[in-house]
């Protein structure tokens, strides 16, 4: 396989949509937990489909929401 520029570009933007995609995915089980401090603020992470699910203030206020929507599902 000859890797070309436009091969190289298409698969860089696999990638990138790939993980994307998958930050989250399973993150309840993680250590980590699903939240987390970005550039951009604390977010809650999409633990189902990954992504970003929620923004938050703190992780305070991330835990908050994060209850409250807990709450609601029992």
């Amino acid at each position: 396989m000859k890797l070309t520029s436009t091969l190289l570009r298409t698969l860089i933007k696999e990638e990138i949509h790939r993980i994307n995609e998958s930050d989250g995915k399973g993150c309840a089980k993680s250590d980590k937990g699903c939240i987390r401090k970005r550039k951009s603020g604390w977010v809650i992470l999409n633990n189902k489909k990954g992504g970003v699910w929620r923004k938050c203030k703190s992780r305070a206020h991330c835990e908050e929401i994060l209850d409250g929507y807990h709450a609601s599902k029992g």
